[in-house]
């Protein structure tokens, strides 16, 4: 009789010998060349359990129930050669496949448990209907061999600690499961709906061209603007081949966002990079930097923005239908210039869930920007920093850290990333001087009708607060043409106002702006006077 995995609304039906053959080919082109045999052979075995009766049964009767997932971890398991030290890997891989990673459970797990291990102990119910032996009359089901184990073993050995190589584990068993649940995916999408258009194209090289003559056409008279071109030039200067991870100090005003864009620009040409991804802690900045990269690049390198605040909508059938493709290209970042949070980016290498999951083979040939890298959480820079490791490690990828305001991360580097070479961009800090424009002065405790009173006396003045709270009662208390910036407004809305404040600025006009701190970092705005709520230094100095 014929297996069958899918069928479509026209009746067609795909073969489950197809489907698994489509998924192993797609998962092996993803993987990097260490781990295509484990990406080619859990894909090609996550689905035998589809040879059951009951399976078939359930295509034509959805009430019929049967996990067809865990039979394929089992059917592992019994076959793999006792020195397979990637057998559990493979059973996490394939068991996981829908639900995503689970447990690892203890020995104790009963068959009912949602555990790994819970899953292997129900190799017993698959008898009568649930029998799913038939795969063997059309796949082959061979486990990995010695030489396939022993490239990544030896990644696994050359740890420093256990605590490395546990971690090492760790990573491979989530790209594997990367590769195979997208691969699981896009097959299934071609075969149910021929139609479906996802994906975006883009030109590093035009791009980049693109990018030189603005670059080449921005004034260079006074001591500053002489400043900027001397820490750019320097920072493209000190990019290197063969370097993981390169970071970029520059001062507030020196122009690093467009210096960032040509090193990545610059690596994606020279070294046939596919993506470019920058990963931005705050919605406000993503924003105006997405909203900058578009009007430059425009059709030659189009922007993908993957966060919370993006509208997917549209009005017209062709908005519409854009809208739908972008959401699918979010869905595994296949598309050259990404622009996402940290959150995202993170969540994409440690969260369990495939949905997550099958961005992570999409990091392989990238070039990786973090900007204001110094906002990420204290307690999470170790994993955050091992991921990143990892990334350009394993993934054929390099990184550009950037910030006004850089810790020293070097002894970090050290203890997290023994095996990453590392390098600063900017080294003579010597014209860092002429953007020091402001001068701070430290107020002690005061009232919000003082700070009220004291900004209506000044030519313009910004006032960051903590708290949404503090920003609407401060509002409520500023005299004169005023503005408020914070995350209760919609981003649409929260765009035309930094639009209409930067042009009252530009014009001179006497306004006063209160915000929280999601104007601190990376929107473009130049007040005569500051007023800042007490917090941590990294947010005053920015």
């Amino acid at each position: 009789m014929e297996y069958y995995a899918h069928t479509r609304e026209d009746g067609e039906r795909q073969t489950v010998k197809a489907h698994l053959i489509g998924v192993s080919k797609l998962a092996e082109d993803f993987s990097v060349d260490l781990l295509k045999p484990l990406a080619k052979k859990a894909s090609l075995y996550h689905d035998i359990g589809k040879y059951a009766l009951n399976f078939q049964k359930r295509l034509d009767d959805d009430k019929v129930k049967f996990s067809h997932a865990s039979c394929g971890a089992i059917e592992y398991k019994n076959l793999a050669d006792k020195n397979d030290c990637f057998a559990p890997l493979m059973e996490y891989c394939i068991a996981g496949h829908h639900t995503g990673l689970m447990d690892g459970g203890t020995g104790a797990d009963n068959s009912d448990s949602p555990t790994l291990n819970g899953i292997l102990k129900r190799a017993d119910e698959y008898t009568g209907d649930s029998d799913y032996s038939a795969y063997a009359s059309e796949i082959e089901f061979a486990t990995l061999t010695q030489e396939e184990i022993t490239p990544p073993l030896n990644e696994l050995l050359s740890a420093k600690d256990p605590t490395e190589l546990i971690e090492r584990y760790a990573f491979f068993t989530k790209y594997v499961f990367s590769c195979l649940t997208d691969a699981d995916f896009l097959d299934t999408e071609t075969f149910c709906n021929k139609n479906v258009e996802r994906g975006m194209s883009g030109d590093f090289e035009k791009a980049l061209s693109i990018l030189n003559e603005r670059m080449k056409n921005m004034r260079s008279e006074t001591k500053l603007q002489q400043a900027r071109s001397s820490i750019q030039k320097q920072a493209i200067d000190h990019c290197t081949k063969g370097s993981h991870i390169s970071v970029l100090d520059m001062p507030t005003g020196s122009g690093k966002t467009l210096c960032s864009l040509k090193i990545a620009l610059e690596k994606a040409v020279e070294s046939g990079k596919k993506h470019i991804i920058y990963v931005i802690p705050y919605t406000s900045i993503i924003e105006q930097t997405a909203k900058d990269f578009e009007e430059m690049f425009r059709d030659v390198l189009p922007v993908l923005q993957h966060h919370s605040n993006y509208s997917y909508d549209g009005d017209t059938e062709e908005e519409k239908k854009t809208a739908e493709k972008l959401k699918r290209t979010c869905e595994n970042w296949d598309a050259p210039l990404i622009i996402t949070t940290s959150v995202q980016f993170f969540q994409s290498i440690y969260h369990y869930k495939g949905s997550a999951l099958r961005k992570l083979h999409n990091l392989r040939d990238s070039v990786i920007v973090f900007d204001e890298i110094h906002l990420i959480p204290t307690e999470l820079l170790r994993p955050c920093l091992k991921a990143v490791g990892y990334i350009t490690k394993y993934l054929n990828s390099e990184a550009l850290f950037l910030s006004a305001t850089m810790p020293d991360y070097s002894k970090l580097f050290d203890k997290f990333l023994p095996d990453v070479n590392y390098n600063k961009l900017v080294t003579d800090r010597t014209n860092f001087k002429y953007f020091k424009k402001c001068e701070y002065k430290d107020m002690g405790k005061t009232s919000l009708e003082t700070i009220a009173e004291n900004a209506s006396r000044c030519k313009n003045a910004l006032i960051v607060v903590n708290t949404k709270k503090t920003s609407a009662e401060l509002y409520s208390l500023v005299q004169g043409e005023k503005y408020h910036l914070s995350a209760n407004m919609t981003p649409a809305h929260r765009s035309r106002v930094i639009e209409v404040v930067r042009n009252k600025l530009e014009n001179g006009e006497h306004i006063t702006v209160v915000s929280t701190s999601l104007v601190e970092a990376g929107v473009d705005l130049d007040f005569n006077t500051v007023f800042r709520q007490l917090s941590g230094l990294d947010s005053i100095l920015q």
